[in-house]
């Protein structure tokens, strides 16, 4: 019984030791860390707070989906096995596009005006600037595969190995996968993507001439155009006879009224 008493006793010195060692590490660590100010103090408060709520709301409104699928005799866990299994078979993708498609064919895209980003000034910017100008482009994608008329999007100058592009690496599908939602990113600038397409375009001197070329440009430019959605960093965009490029700025005494759909509208990034 001594033996055992000895025993004991001795591990639980052990343990007071051990938990005091931890207390002094984590004193130690404490007395470490730098105080913060009372203007840091708030904004921690502040952040934490905002971070329960932004829980709180979000319980709550997993719990309205789950009401309201009650009430509708909804079977929420079923639900999600079928779009577990719709995921593994490509089911959902397949909906996706037919969507897309129809998207695309009802604000008839291929015969629409198209806009381009010019990221051709990466140098002159800040790296503030360029992370905004990443997060706009992100933007612009999102909303442009959302709308209910889509357009073709152009991005150029945003070179291989660039800040901007950097950021774009970031998110899962760039670039294939933007393409195929009509937005493209090239690595040339804007006179390396539309120059030559412009240079290349014939125009005729008939008026008769003319309108038949532009319906001829009209039902082909649509199988020319998923030369875009296969390479977007080396294909350049088919444009009809007589497309026009504006550059939007402004600085400019005109102003738009009407948009012109064989015209490339130009924002700089």
């Amino acid at each position: 019984m001594e033996k055992s008493d000895d025993k004991i006793s001795q591990s639980n010195t052990a343990a007071a030791s051990v938990d005091a060692t931890t207390t002094k590490e984590q004193n130690t660590t404490k007395e470490d860390d730098p105080p913060l100010s009372k203007k840091a103090l708030k904004r921690r408060k502040r952040w934490e707070k905002a971070l329960e709520i932004k829980k709180r709301r979000k319980e709550q409104s997993k719990e309205i989906r789950r009401i309201k699928a009650q009430n509708e005799g909804r079977d929420l866990d079923a639900e999600r096995e079928q779009q577990k299994q719709n995921e593994k078979e490509g089911k959902g993708w397949e909906k996706r596009e037919k969507l897309w498609n129809d998207r695309c064919n009802k604000g008839n895209i291929d015969e629409s005006f198209r806009v381009c980003f010019d990221c051709n000034f990466e140098d002159q910017m800040t790296w503030k600037e360029v992370n905004s100008l990443s997060l706009q482009l992100r933007y612009a994608y999102a909303m442009n595969r959302k709308s209910p008329m889509p357009l073709h999007v152009h991005v150029t100058g945003v070179k291989s190995g660039c800040d901007t592009r950097k950021h774009l690496e970031k998110i899962d599908g760039f670039p294939d996968r933007w393409a195929g939602r009509a937005y493209h990113v090239h690595e040339g600038s804007l006179e390396d993507v539309f120059g030559s397409a412009l240079s290349n375009v014939v125009t005729s001197k008939d008026k008769d001439d003319k309108q038949e070329g532009d319906n001829n440009a009209a039902k082909s430019h649509g199988k020319e155009e998923g030369t875009e959605k296969d390479d977007s960093q080396q294909s350049q965009p088919k444009l009809r006879p007589n497309h026009q490029l504006v550059y939007l700025t402004g600085d400019s005494e005109n102003t738009l009224s009407t948009l012109d759909n064989n015209t490339t509208y130009i924002i700089g990034g």
